[in-house]
């Protein structure tokens, strides 16, 4: 298992590998292994399994006791596998071996990242392995291989919105956000605004610049306007209190 955290698009992510290889000698009369390479080596068969979990926390705002909610919306769950057929002259070569899986792997979008690089590597090395004790033993000429790779995404959003998981949302009405109440400035009586944070772009919930707006929700918690209008045009409930708007 290789676990590691980093920094991406305002997420915390931490992900973990299981390998589970299985294998299945079979002996092919039609065995062609292409190129100037031993004959005793056998064709692959790989095939990759992905089972990958999505879960994501959300921190409480700056003016509240520091905790993580659980945002249950954004969990998913999704499979996907590929099988690669593979001659000796494909595997034997390092390189050639790594740029195959790499173009394969990277095709998974976000559950791949160039760190994972490491996983490639590791599963060169333990497939060398796995062929030569086959080949010592005496094996067919042809190796199934069958990987499951077990991936878990934890993200906590450190206050913005959640742009890449935001697939599959409904978004407030039109007119519910065209009549939420709005403030042009900050006067007398809201002072106290200076030292509260919008809890979407975790900047002071101030005017950012001349011109800017505070708007208001229903439940009376406020945000930049630009802010909550980009995060109702995706969502209908407030980003605090989950307080729901008229959807479509």
């Amino acid at each position: 298992m290789v676990n590691f955290r980093e920094r991406r698009h305002h997420f915390a992510t931490k992900t973990a590998f299981f390998f589970r290889p299985e294998l299945r000698w079979y002996n092919d009369n039609n065995n062609s292994n292409g190129g100037n390479i031993r004959s005793d080596l056998p064709n692959i068969v790989l095939q990759y399994n992905l089972f990958a979990q999505q879960d994501a926390w959300r921190k409480s705002p700056v003016n509240q006791p520091s905790k993580l909610i659980y945002l249950d919306e954004f969990h998913e769950f999704e499979t996907r596998s590929f099988e690669l057929k593979l001659c000796p002259y494909q595997y034997t070569s390092h390189d050639v071996f790594f740029s195959i899986l790499k173009e394969h792997l990277t095709n998974w979008g976000d559950y791949y990242e160039v760190s994972d690089d490491y996983l490639i590597k590791r599963m060169i090395f333990y497939m060398d392995k796995i062929i030569g004790d086959g080949l010592k033993k005496g094996r067919g000429t042809n190796c199934q291989i069958f990987v499951d790779m077990t991936l878990k995404l934890e993200y906590v959003l450190d206050g913005r919105v959640p742009w890449r998981l935001s697939g599959g949302m409904v978004p407030a009405t039109k007119t519910s956000i065209m009549e939420l109440p709005v403030r042009m400035e900050i006067d007398d009586d809201v002072q106290c605004l200076k030292d509260i944070d919008c809890v979407i772009c975790l900047e002071q919930l101030v005017s950012k610049k001349e011109g800017g707006k505070i708007v208001c929700m229903p439940c009376s918690h406020m945000f930049h306007g630009n802010c909550i209008i980009t995060w109702l045009d995706m969502n209908h409930y407030c980003p605090i209190c989950r307080y729901d708007l008229p959807t479509p």
